[in-house]
């Protein structure tokens, strides 16, 4: 056995060209087994972490499946656990990033690790909502608090107990101080999922009542350490895909704002972003589509300006099924590709520092700034920056704004003016059979 795996791995360098050559622009790391969303101590141990999640390296037809356990004696090969070479001292309670790396590209993926008491993750905190500041005659609003950002999403989400839904439509709400959410089960503002087939414009938000129409503006402060960590998504019959065991869902939407339609959002910093691919509860895992940072799910007109998502020294960790950005998930526009029907999309000093994958190897849509604009979503980029990764298996990739990474487009090309820059990486993956 040792035999075959040093011959297999003596002919993977081989092919691969390792030995003080640069990489192939073509080579690819994926997870053919991904990590769960959640492991339980003490019956979830290290080694059958180690021995269970599979990652595939190679370049063209040269590609070798390793375990975690074997593939950290591939020459080349690096695996990290929260930034530090991974080791079961390291296999420890709480939230984790595990990132592998083959010379100039990587995957990665964040998982918790609970000891299966009370609700599975102790570190979780308990936020009260916080209502005071609202009154439905205003049309200007302040939230100073991690409680009022809650009572906020509530109220949108229709989850306000005495208070009737709200949308915020020709109304402004604003933050007046920095915001940790740093370990608190996040509900998206405007959460759901971002496809309705049952509608006749499938894609259109405009039958539903818990969306964000209105202007946030962030005022410059900071929202710190969102993630999608004990999120429980709300399933809503004949909008959600499922696989064919039935054991995974797909199409809910995550971000700070979950869906949103004729929307503003502006002047807003967001730092220690951490959104895992898949999460898992009542044992079934959900895999988000259209999902980033700031917005999951755009409709209509929108306007994204002065927003920076991460920064130098604190990347953002976002992955999903489809449609992920750093920024937005997906720009949907309208249904109608009718040059009358042409919606407003203004992105504008907006940098992201983030990376971004798709871990679905298929052709699904991840980019730098937004995952995917769709339709008559012309989207016209103005002084936006992005560095980071952007990992996915989608074979139209010369559409990433002017390999910019900017956004994948379906349907309609964006517009970049000359201020625009990208320190972006494209890894492309090979799409499943």
């Amino acid at each position: 056995m040792k035999k075959k795996f040093l011959f297999a791995l003596c002919a993977l360098i081989v092919a691969l060209g390792l030995a003080g050559c640069s990489i192939n622009a073509e080579t690819t790391i994926s997870f053919s087994q991904n990590p769960k969303a959640t492991y339980t101590l003490p019956a979830d141990t290290y080694d059958l972490f180690m021995e269970g999640v599979k990652v595939k390296v190679g370049s063209g037809a040269a590609v070798q499946e390793y375990t975690l356990k074997n593939i950290l004696s591939v020459q080349g090969v690096t695996v990290t656990l929260d930034g530090v070479a991974i080791a079961a001292d390291k296999w420890v309670k709480g939230s984790h990033t595990l990132v592998v790396t083959f010379e100039t590209v990587h995957c990665d993926f964040n998982f918790t690790i609970t000891d299966g008491s009370g609700d599975g993750d102790e570190t979780i905190k308990k936020v009260d909502p916080s209502y005071t500041w609202y009154t439905v005659a205003a049309t200007e609003y302040t939230l100073t608090t991690v409680g009022d950002l809650v009572g906020f999403a509530n109220i949108v989400n229709g989850l306000a107990e005495g208070i009737v839904q709200s949308d915020f439509k020709g109304k402004t709400v604003k933050l007046a101080g920095d915001i940790d959410l740093t370990n608190v089960a996040w509900t998206p503002i405007g959460q759901g999922p971002r496809k309705f087939s049952s509608f006749v414009t499938a894609r259109s938000l405009s039958n539903v009542k818990n969306v964000f129409r209105g202007t946030f503006d962030g005022q410059n402060f900071t929202v710190k350490g969102l993630s999608n960590k004990a999120y429980q998504p709300v399933i809503v019959a004949d909008s959600t895909y499922v696989n064919s065991s039935g054991t995974i869902l797909r199409g809910y939407t995550f971000g700070l704002f979950g869906r949103a339609e004729n929307a503003v959002i502006k002047n807003l910093k967001m730092t220690k972003v951490s959104i895992a691919g898949e999460i898992s509860f009542d044992g079934k895992a959900y895999s988000g589509d259209s999902v980033a940072a700031v917005l999951g799910y755009s409709w209509g007109d929108l306007t994204l300006e002065n927003i920076q998502v991460g920064a130098e020294g604190d990347i953002a960790a976002i992955s999903g099924y489809d449609s992920i950005g750093g920024i937005c998930g997906r720009i949907a526009g309208s249904d109608s590709k009718k040059a009358a029907d042409t919606k407003t999309i203004i992105v504008k000093n907006c940098n992201a520092y983030a990376n971004v994958t798709c871990v679905a190897v298929s052709e699904r849509k991840a980019a730098g700034l937004v995952g995917c604009t769709y339709n008559n979503s012309l989207c016209n980029f103005t002084n936006c920056y992005y560095k980071g990764t952007v990992t996915t298996a989608y074979t139209n990739n010369a559409v990433l704004a002017n390999e910019k990474l900017f956004t994948a487009t379906q349907g309609r090309s964006s517009v970049l003016d000359a201020q625009c820059k990208s320190d972006g990486t494209l890894v492309v993956l090979t799409p499943a059979a």
